[in-house]
């Protein structure tokens, strides 16, 4: 709502870039570049005493010294910035029962990453909740949750398959798991790899070189994690893996895709030249609407868009989840050869397309093979907006 939240830029290695000339040209740099994006009207300034003298200056991000910490001043100027857009956010005044701070004191103190819905409700009730007469513990619990989640404090959803999980440390649970599939394994093998591999070493292989994670092989991985369902789900739920339909009846030979993993070189040209070509631009509503007409400049979708780098993977697999569906076949089961970490040649039914990233132009590139492109255009845009949420 409004102009969204505070932005605050950091510039590291001040120790590299020291002087005020290099770091007045990065600033302008960055207001080049981003100054049309709406969310540039939040970016908060740095303000302090030209170094060079002759009054103050005012520079679009922090520029700090790691080096120094906290002896920094500039680092103390952005921690003070930071807490100040905090204090003046409207959901920081909002009044809250102090047992729901003595419950949020006492889950910061437990040293978990997660807590079960039970637990939480146990120490709940033990602070109190669920006594006031207006509300059973349940409610409460459910709207104290609600409340935190809203905040980002913990990571809360309500949905049957997840209800039973409150992630307290979302970068411990949840990056933790997820880096041991989604890595450079030419650089990282961790302990949990070896293990895995050791046990299942078909399932590795295939896993490593085609990007295809049986079940078995995943809870191997995270056996040491807990909550492997609720993991399971919202790896899922966010496109790190799908879910391969015709691959095994048993529920450890389920298999996935995982497909930030795959292979990054290009596919073999179409065969044939395709009917329609399009772009998937990725910007804000209001930007689109204001900036886009009939006919837009490459230039224009660079300043205004939003690269889709770590996007297109996610896009894949669920488009890849989605053509399973639609085909009512394990499409990629047993075939694989037409993915790639940022490009797909696939179908939805009979509706064949190639989805591809397009660096130069700042977007997501989408060959359609059909006469009719609505069903392509529509159902990606869907995606789209599914993995952006």
């Amino acid at each position: 709502k409004g102009g969204g939240a505070p932005i605050v830029l950091v510039g590291t290695h001040k120790d590299q870039v020291a002087s005020v000339e290099e770091q007045e040209a990065i600033s302008a740099l960055l207001y080049r570049e981003f100054k049309d994006s709406p969310a540039f009207a939040t970016v908060q300034q740095f303000r302090e005493r030209d170094p060079s003298g002759g009054g103050r200056r005012t520079l679009w991000f922090f520029p700090v010294d790691n080096t120094k910490g906290l002896q920094d001043a500039v680092v103390v100027a952005m921690m003070k910035m930071i807490v100040e857009c905090v204090e003046g956010e409207e959901y920081i005044k909002r009044r809250v029962p102090f047992s729901w701070l003595d419950v949020l004191d006492t889950l910061k103190s437990c040293g978990k990453p997660a807590i079960s819905r039970q637990d939480l409700e146990a120490i709940a009730a033990d602070k109190g909740l669920g006594r006031t007469g207006r509300m059973v513990l349940e409610e409460e619990v459910e709207l104290m949750l609600a409340h935190l989640s809203g905040l980002g404090i913990i990571i809360y959803n309500s949905e049957a398959s997840l209800r039973n999980l409150v992630i307290l440390s979302p970068v411990k649970f949840l990056v933790d798991p997820f880096s041991l599939i989604v890595c450079d394994f030419t650089l990282h093998k961790e302990l949990q790899h070896k293990t895995a591999s050791s046990f299942f070493p078909h399932d590795w292989s295939r896993f490593i070189s085609k990007g295809v994670l049986s079940r078995r092989l995943l809870k191997k991985l995270w056996e040491d994690f807990g909550y492997f369902e609720e993991l399971e789900h919202l790896a899922a739920n966010h496109g790190i893996i799908v879910p391969l339909t015709g691959v095994g009846r048993a529920e450890d030979h389920v298999e996935y895709i995982v497909p930030s993993i795959l292979s990054k070189d290009p596919l073999p040209p179409l065969v044939r030249a395709p009917r329609f070509v399009g772009y998937l631009v990725i910007a804000a509503t209001e930007t689109l609407e204001r900036s886009l007409g009939s006919v837009v400049a490459v230039e224009a979708v660079r300043r205004i868009g939003i690269f889709p780098l770590g996007l297109i993977s996610m896009l894949i697999g669920k488009a890849v989840a989605l053509g399973q569906l639609s085909s009512g076949v394990g499409q990629a089961g047993a075939d694989v050869s037409n993915l790639r970490a940022e490009e797909a040649h696939l179908s939805f039914g009979a509706h064949e397309f190639r989805v591809s990233l397009a660096p130069g132009q700042g977007c997501i590139k989408v060959d359609i093979c059909v006469a009719n492109p609505r069903e392509v255009v529509s159902s990606l845009s869907r995606l789209c907006r599914e993995v952006l949420e």
